[in-house]
């Protein structure tokens, strides 16, 4: 606005005449009060809307000034708008006014005109047509301002559009230009400079073609005519640098129209870094690709759900699938299903981002059927939106590896096998309990579908099977039952080897094929590839054949074919072994049936020397004759002469013991008495391997008595003499005439063994003589409670046998062992005692339980400890676990691994005193373990276990460490130092960081290697002698004591305990127990040369098991130099230990009736 104060004295002067003029005009009518009223309302409203419109124009006009002062072009004239509506305005006004003067004429006639209202009525249409002009002259210059802000938005817009796009052009990293229809350049960015070396002003009016390179130029002209033509293109040409350097650009063009003419615009691009990346890129596809074809191991890309998308040639020659039969299957179908579970789950935990990449062994399946062994390394390829891709599979055959593995592992199962066998061999003493070891080890260690033994007696003999076991045993022929020509196929190498003499492998039965033997049969029936037989032989003549088959072909190869030769060498030494065991205890039952009969027999017996001096005689000699050995020891038997023989007698009686060796015949002797008595006389002579007589014997007795004497001594060989009873003999004789006549009726027959419970604390306590009565009335209830055609027997000691023919069923015999608990129940009357006891009953039955007298026996006997365990007092039926002892050594195999593992097992220490001082001289550690389910078990019962399935080591380890911290710790609290002894397994010794190990446990207990003593079996010494002595010399080294535990019980060679560096010898409890027990100078002599080969090798020597004040004073007067036993003190706890040592009391012998009355169990 530029006249502000005009306007507003315009404004003045207008509402002035307005107000003025129109009061006036209203008192000039002279109309009535009430029509001056409304007139004056009515030009007052008319001044309010004249004056509000005013107002409404004239600020919309200042605000449209504001925004237009910036801009000092004025906007467009146009004036007919509001010329046209001022016309308009008038006609309106006058219309208006003309109407009005009308309407007044009709109401009010012609009389009613008068000049005043003429005067305001115009004056009326005046102010309005005023008022109306002035708005609308308000309002054009409104239009008029808004158009010009119109205009100016708009060319502002345009203007920063074209900033913006000029920027844009102008920051562009690629070169834009227009170009016209010829291809000349009209407008192209700095771009231009960087990438041709001239400026856009260089380049405008230029044709195109000279940016490219020759070899583009010709296709210019065709490139933007296909441009023009669809409207846009994009292509690849190559351009020149401001060096004639070529580069290769993308060119995009596309066709535009303005105001009739028709324009290219071109974009540029540099593409020298793509292309350089496609040509790395192709360059890294083709050593992909070649790595990925010609790889030495199998690749593949594999789909999260398993299918395969990409294999290469050497995949598909591992699996033995064509490309394209291998990309419709998955990695699934070809896995075997052992190893699907585990390769599924890994992947799940890549495909969760668990972990990144895994590795694992598994097995595939061949077309073939075959086993595939491949190491299998996976990781995954994620999307960019980290979304699983693919796997990357790398693929590596092991099966080569796998089967030198497996190899290798089945040669070390066999060397297992072997050890396991020879500790059979030498455990065992019997055929049968060997070969079915030999058998269960050979299938159990080796991995054999089967394995069996036959024997035959003799070259004529037809060959029985002895033992099998394994998948083939129900292939096999009943134990005892002639193998024959038409046995089936698993004899047919046992006849082979029979006939060679050799062993007989078969490497592939499946394609094997003779004109005798069809293999097939047994490869379809139960999986049998290969198969061996090796001979047994007895006195280098071959009586049996041990037969093996296996699953896989090529089992048996060279070196197991030698380890084999080893095993059945061993089973043939057993063979041997048995039969001198055999012979040696028919001997050695032949001699105590002899010594027997010697002190029992009523005949008198003299055994004189080469000089004819007497050396022993019997009871009866003495009975007979007066004579007792003491008077006449040494005396010639002249001095029996009775003077009633003359020399003829004599000389004929000598010259037949010189020419033939004996002499027999009635003679006449002397009793000391004097009397003269008839008797029956029989000489020998015995002589040496020379042929020099070193013995006379003579065997005497009353003639008149000689029938009596014969039947007692029939008697005495097949009954007990205490009870009168049947003994092993007659037993054995009539349990199989029961099982033969069982046999061919079909009958049962039960086998009843019992043995007194706590009948040796009666023994002990209240003498043998009470505990002799206690048998003897027992044997007498036993033969009440039995029929008559049953048997029972004493087999030793408190143990009998019953043997119940013609049985109905097994309650028969159950009922029978009630009886025998309600009898034994009753009190016995011995000498002023009434003595209860129980009995600990085990059953067996034939035929199930066994089908010879000697199984039955072991059956019975093996339900009777059965008893035992059950509390005593009760009977066991035998069942086959308790041979077995499968459930059991399960058991504890799975508990031991968990309590070396986690804790259960401690360790007792039993004290070991000087003879001489009764000072402790050290302690033995010994392990025990109490199962929650099985209760304490011994360690004779869970250390086998622990060398059998490998965890022998690390209980080993467990103890080697407890003990040295234990012995440490009682150092570090005051008491008195003493060496503590560890018995050291034969596996654990032989491995070969032994040494460490024991050196690692005294370190880390922080014991000195002197206060610990290692305690060796002879069969260690006895293993690899080099060896063994270098790991001897390593450990005395090291500063620890050697011992040998259990000596004189193995067979080891006494001039290795010169070559080992020892430290001591300890005597096995087993010659300790029988010291001081009548007739047992065997054990007294062995203990004496032990305690003397200790002195001369200078090695300390110790004796254990040592439980009673006769044994303790026996080994003190031989001269030992310690003990060790329950005599002493049980193995204590270690707390108990502790307190015991910081007790500092000598230990001092008890009195012999204080001395103990059980048996120390063994530790």
């Amino acid at each position: 606005m530029r006249h502000p104060l005009f306007l507003a004295l315009l404004y003045a002067l207008a509402a002035a005449l307005w107000i003025f003029g129109s009061d006036q005009l209203v008192l000039w009518l002279n109309l009535n009060a009430e029509a001056s009223t409304r007139l004056q309302t009515v030009k007052g409203w008319a001044f309010v809307v004249a004056t509000t419109l005013l107002l409404y124009f004239l600020l919309r006009r200042l605000e449209t000034e504001k925004q237009l002062e910036p801009r000092s072009e004025p906007p467009p004239r146009t004036p007919w708008p509001p010329v046209a509506l001022l016309v308009l305005l008038t006609l309106l006004t006058l219309i208006t006014g003309t109407l009005a003067y009308r309407e007044v004429i009709e109401h009010f006639g012609e009389a009613a005109v008068s000049a005043r209202l003429l005067a305001w009525v115009g004056f009326v249409q005046l102010f309005a047509l005023i008022t109306g002009a002035a708005c609308i002259l308000f309002w054009w210059r409104n239009v008029r301002a808004r158009f010009m802000l119109e205009r100016l938005r708009v060319e502002l817009e345009r203007t920063q559009l074209r900033s913006r796009y000029e920027a844009l052009i102008r920051q562009s990293l690629d070169v834009v230009g227009l170009l016209d229809e010829e291809g000349n350049i009209m407008e192209i960015n700095d771009r231009a400079v960087d990438y041709y070396g001239r400026t856009p002003n260089e380049l405008r009016g230029r044709h195109v073609r000279e940016l490219r390179a020759p070899e583009s130029r010709d296709a210019a002209a065709d490139d933007y005519r296909r441009v023009i033509e669809t409207g846009g293109a994009v292509f690849e040409r190559a351009h020149l640098r401001w060096d004639g350097t070529p580069f290769p650009v993308e060119i995009s063009a596309r066709a535009i129209t303005h105001q009739g003419h028709r324009y290219v615009q071109s974009v540029v691009r540099d593409i020298s870094e793509r292309k350089q990346a496609e040509i790395a890129l192709a360059a890294q596809e083709r050593r992909f690709r070649g790595t990925f074809e010609q790889a030495a191991v199998g690749m593949a890309h594999v789909a999260p759900d398993g299918r395969w998308l990409r294999v290469n040639d050497r995949l598909c020659e591992i699996v033995g699938y064509p490309r394209e039969e291998l990309l419709q299957k998955t990695f699934q179908d070809i896995t075997h299903p052992d190893d699907l579970e585990k390769d599924v789950w890994l992947a799940e935990q890549v495909l969760m981002g668990q972990i990144p990449t895994y590795s694992i062994e598994k097995r595939y399946f061949h077309k073939d059927g075959a086993i595939v062994w491949i190491n299998l390394t996976v990781s995954l390829l994620r999307d960019a939106e980290r979304r699983p891709d693919y796997f990357i599979v790398v693929i590596d055959d092991i099966t080569p590896r796998k089967r030198i593995e497996q190899r290798l592992a089945r040669i070390t199962k066999f060397y297992a096998a072997l050890s396991l066998t020879n500790q059979a061999i030498l455990r065992s003493d019997a055929n049968d309990q060997v070969f079915e070891e030999v058998c269960r080890i050979a299938v159990k260690c080796g991995g054999l579908e089967g394995a069996w033994i036959g024997l035959r007696e003799a070259d004529a003999n037809p060959l029985r099977v002895v033992a099998a076991y394994g998948e083939l045993r129900g292939r096999l022929l009943s134990q005892g039952e002639p193998v024959t020509e038409e046995s089936a196929l698993p004899y047919q190498p046992a006849r082979r080897v029979l006939d060679s003499g050799v062993h007989w492998i078969g490497d592939d039965l499946l394609h094997s094929r003779d004109e005798t033997t069809d293999w097939q049969v047994l490869v379809a029936t139960m999986g049998v590839r290969s198969c061996a037989a090796f001979p047994l032989k007895r006195a280098d003549a071959v009586i049996g054949v041990l037969g093996l088959y296996a699953s896989e072909p090529d089992f048996f190869d060279a070196e197991l074919v030698r380890l084999l030769d080893e095993m059945a060498a061993d089973v043939s030494f057993a063979l041997e072994n048995f039969e001198r065991e055999r012979q040696r205890r028919r001997a050695e039952q032949e001699l105590r049936l002899a010594a027997t009969v010697y002190e029992r027999s009523a005949e008198g017996i003299l055994i004189c020397d080469r000089d004819n001096r007497i050396l022993m005689v019997n009871r009866a000699f003495t009975e007979v004759t007066g004579y007792p050995l003491d008077q006449i020891r040494g005396q010639n038997p002249r001095i029996l002469a009775s003077g009633r023989h003359n020399r003829d007698f004599y000389q004929a009686m000598w010259a037949s013991l010189l020419e033939i060796g004996h002499w027999q015949g009635e003679i006449w002797n002397r009793r000391k008495d004097g009397e003269i008595y008839p008797e029956w006389l029989g000489i020998t002579a015995l002589r040496d391997a020379e042929n020099r007589i070193v013995n006379y014997i003579g065997i005497f007795n009353d003639i008149s008595v000689r029938k009596a004497a014969e039947e007692k001594i029939r008697y005495l060989a097949h009954h007990d003499p205490l009870t009168g009873l049947p003994n092993r003999i007659l037993l054995q004789d009539r349990l199989q005439q029961a099982l033969a006549r069982a046999a061919r009726y079909r009958q049962l027959v039960a086998v009843v063994l019992l043995d007194l419970d706590r009948f040796k604390t009666i023994n002990d306590s209240l003498g043998h003589t009470v505990g002799d009565r206690l048998l003897q009335d027992f044997a007498q209830r036993l033969n009440q409670l039995i029929r008559e055609g049953d048997t029972v027997s004493r087999r030793g000691g408190d143990e009998f046998v019953i043997v119940l023919t013609d049985l109905r069923r097994p309650e028969d015999a159950a009922q029978l062992a009630e009886q025998i608990l309600g009898a034994l129940a009753q009190p016995f009357a011995s000498d002023g005692y009434d003595l209860a006891s129980g009995a600990s009953i085990g059953i067996s039955l034939f035929p199930t339980d066994g089908q010879d007298a000697e199984t039955l026996l072991r059956n019975a006997d093996l339900a009777m400890y059965r008893a035992k365990e059950h509390g005593r007092n009760n009977f066991q039926f035998f069942t086959p676990d308790l041979t077995a002892g499968t459930l059991e050594r399960l058991h504890i195999q799975h508990r031991l691994r968990q309590v070396i593992e986690h804790g259960g097992l401690t360790l007792h220490y039993q004290p070991q005193v000087a003879l001489t001082t009764g000072d402790i001289v050290g302690v033995e550690a010994l392990a025990r373990w109490t199962d929650p389910d099985l209760g304490a078990i011994p360690p004779a019962r869970f250390i086998p276990v622990a060398e059998d399935c490998g965890l022998i080591a690390p209980l080993g380890r467990w103890v080697l460490r407890t003990a040295c911290r234990a012995a440490r710790d009682w150092q570090a609290r005051g008491l008195p130092p003493a060496p503590v002894a560890i018995n050291i397994s034969a596996l654990q010794f032989a491995r070969s960081d032994f040494v460490n190990e024991v050196a690692s446990a005294l370190t880390e207990a922080g014991l000195e290697p002197r206060w610990l003593e290692l305690e060796l079996t002879e069969s260690i010494l006895m293993a690899d002698i080099e060896q063994v002595s270098e790991t001897l010399r390593a450990l005395k080294r090291l500063g620890v004591q050697l011992s040998i535990d259990d000596f004189g019980t193995g067979y080891s060679s006494l001039s290795y305990l010169r070559r080992f560096a020892l430290d001591k010898l300890k005597i096995d409890r087993s010659f300790v127990g029988e010291l001081g027990q009548d007739g047992n100078g065997g054990a007294t002599a062995i203990v004496q040369i032990i305690i003397a080969l200790a002195r001369n090798l200078r090695l300390a020597i110790i004796a254990e098991g040592v439980e009673t004040v006769e044994q303790y004073q026996a080994l003190r007067d031989y001269g030992c130099d310690g003990i060790q036993g329950y005599l002493i003190s049980q193995p204590l706890p270690g707390d108990a230990m502790r307190e015991y040592l910081g007790a500092r009391l000598p230990w001092r012998p008890p009195r012999p009736t204080a001395a103990r009355s059980g048996r120390e169990p063994a530790e």
